[in-house]
């Protein structure tokens, strides 16, 4: 374990290595390297067929010629290979249902391009604009540039491909467990309002006890401007009572660091929320029983009010370009505050005390300045059939470094004075078409002399690269809190790291995670694409190293990509735990179901 002055000194070496690669990248100009794996068969169908429409060729060495033109074709959210009858009672249905959505407006795909007619064709800046727009996961789901011969030889055209996602959706996210639906999250919206790619929201959300109605708008960019704002509200309504029992809103504005060559970024937000703190357990609010009190089953709702505010301000000043040295200072806000309900009549005080102590946060107030730093580098591989399929994402490559320093003190208003300090580290590199990655990181909040909170954590990351059946993906972490003053607590089980077992199942300050899927490679079916998976899960939460013990689980599971409608997956999931208790230390006394069934967005877990 490092000690404090040890943990200071590094944050201070980084720091000063930090200030050093700055100033080379500054003189270096290097440019970054992009590292790509073909296409998926779907996208050369795509570029096939955009080709043909504008009577094109690929152009096998753009490198350094002139561009003269830039062409755009924004493909129909239901084409002719989607699977969509083409008459219905006379009329063109697929015709009608394009009509329905908004379509991209061509300036607002133009406006995207880090190239424009007249500059040099450089790769890493065709790359890196189809990457940013990649990260457009409301508006677009397929986005392929390529290069197209000129009038000359030493001319070259641009062919940027898109595929609208439906615009006027019912957005949805669903967590089922084997005691029911724990989360079910209904976005109504229009995500791309007259084509500018604005969003304009409202939210259902059920869970066991409360019932969620909200409403949000966010603007990615102002007209051509990469000035973007995000305001959102909600309130909560008690499903016993009928009544409201918390509220939440929020506000933001940001000029981002929009690409690997802007030096400037600044941002400010503001928001708050009221309402109560739940831990679902299998869609029902878990019961704490204290192993203090062995005799007695207390079953203590797992709940407690929480009240929190928060802003800041932030100003980014960006150096280089292969290698990016990021400085940054913001001014921040906050206030938590966290009470019980009343106890049942005849709760013992060691029961109270000890689900206050593991199961309650600890409120404050802070105002502080903030200085960071961050080191990387902007070299990227770009693969598929990994997280999203056939659809292109990318992976940064290379080392990851950063630091902050922050004072908090009673005179700006704080709860406590304490100084804290953050540093972390990484690398990935590529494996053919996979990738692997580890990282560190460390916290350490200094006050009266002695650490009152400090954690350690770190994670392994890998894909294998693809062989004709799939690739094998899996992902490890740990996080020790070996000062927690503000009972801060991790969770494991449930959809996504711990399968098997319900959700929010164990619980503690410290954890480790394991997950290794096979994932096979997609099927293409009318129109959408279905993969396999097969999976094992172990990890363990517990109040200290010394009291984890892995639980295992396996399982079978399906993927499937509706291009259509989204860049994320639709997750389906059967797991088995292998070991079913009772676990006295997660203050549930029952063995878990022998099955669980998981159904949700987005892949368990990324490499």
């Amino acid at each position: 374990m490092l000690s404090r002055r040890a943990g200071v000194s590094l944050c201070v070496a980084f720091a000063c290595w930090g200030a050093v690669g700055a100033a080379r990248a500054q003189t270096s100009g290097a440019a970054p390297v992009s590292k790509t794996t073909g296409y998926s068969r779907y996208e050369k169908e795509t570029i096939v067929r955009a080709l043909a429409g504008f009577g094109l060729e690929l152009d096998p060495a753009p490198e350094g010629k002139t561009i003269e033109g830039v062409d755009v074709v924004r493909l129909d959210v239901l084409e002719d290979r989607d699977p969509v009858p083409e008459k219905v009672l006379g009329l063109s249905a697929r015709k009608i249902l394009n009509s329905m959505h908004y379509e991209s407006r061509d300036f607002v795909i133009r406006r995207e391009m880090l190239l424009r007619e007249g500059d040099k064709y450089v790769q890493v800046l065709v790359d890196e604009t189809a990457r940013n727009m990649r990260r457009l996961a409301l508006q677009v789901s397929l986005v392929v540039i390529v290069a197209t011969k000129g009038s000359a030889p030493d001319r070259v055209r641009l062919l940027a491909i898109t595929k609208d996602i439906w615009s006027l959706r019912l957005s949805y996210d669903v967590a089922v467990t084997p005691g029911g639906i724990e989360n079910l999250s209904i976005l109504p919206q229009e995500t791309n309002v007259l084509g500018w790619h604005h969003t304009a929201s409202t939210q259902f959300r059920l869970a066991p006890e409360t019932i969620t109605l909200g409403a949000g708008y966010r603007v990615p960019r102002f007209g051509t401007s990469w000035l973007g704002a995000t305001a959102s509200t909600s309130i909560i309504f008690n499903r016993r009572r009928g009544e409201p029992e918390g509220t939440s809103a929020s506000i933001g504005v940001e000029r981002p660091l929009y690409s690997t060559r802007t030096e400037w970024a600044w941002g400010a937000d503001v928001g708050y929320s009221i309402g109560v703190a739940r831990r679902y357990v299998n869609a029902r609010v878990a019961t704490f029983d204290s192993q203090r009190t062995p005799d007695v089953r207390e079953q203590i709702p797992f709940e407690y009010k929480s009240r929190s505010y928060s802003g800041s301000v932030a100003l980014t000043r960006s150096f280089g370009w292969a290698l990016k040295n990021n400085f940054s200072v913001s001014l921040n806000a906050s206030t938590a505050e966290y009470n019980t309900f009343a106890f049942a009549p005849g709760t013992s005080q060691d029961a109270i005390d000890d689900f206050t102590a593991r199961a309650i946060p600890i409120g404050e107030s802070r105002v502080y300045p903030r200085l960071s730093w961050s080191s990387f580098t902007t070299n990227f591989l770009r693969t598929f059939d990994l997280n999203t399929l056939g659809l292109q994402e990318d992976f940064r490559l290379g080392h990851s470094l950063s630091a902050s320093f922050y004072p908090v003190s009673r005179s700006l208003g704080s709860s406590r004075d304490f100084i804290g300090v953050s540093a972390s580290a990484g690398y990935v590199v590529a494996i053919g078409d996979g990738v692997a990655g580890v990282t560190l990181g460390a916290v350490q909040e200094l006050q009266d002399g002695a650490l009152s909170d400090a954690s350690y954590s770190g994670g392994f990351g890998a894909a294998t690269p693809r062989t004709p059946i799939g690739r094998l993906v899996m992902n490890a972490s740990f996080l020790s809190r070996y000062r927690n003053y503000l009972r801060s607590r991790s969770f494991l089980g449930g959809d996504d790291r711990l399968r098997g077992y319900p959700s929010n199942f164990f619980f503690g300050k410290d954890y480790v995670v394991y997950n290794i899927e096979y994932r096979s490679r997609p099927l293409e079916l009318l129109g959408f694409q279905i993969g396999g998976v097969l999976f094992f899960d172990s990890g363990d939460a517990a109040q200290g190293f010394d009291l984890l013990r892995a639980k295992q689980s396996v399982g079978v599971g399906a993927r499937l990509l509706f291009p259509q409608l989204n860049r994320l997956v639709t997750r389906l999931d059967l797991a088995f735990p292998l070991k079913r208790g009772p676990f006295p230390e997660t203050g549930i006394p029952t063995p878990v179901d022998p099955v669980g069934f998981f159904f949700s967005l987005g892949q368990a877990f990324s490499p």
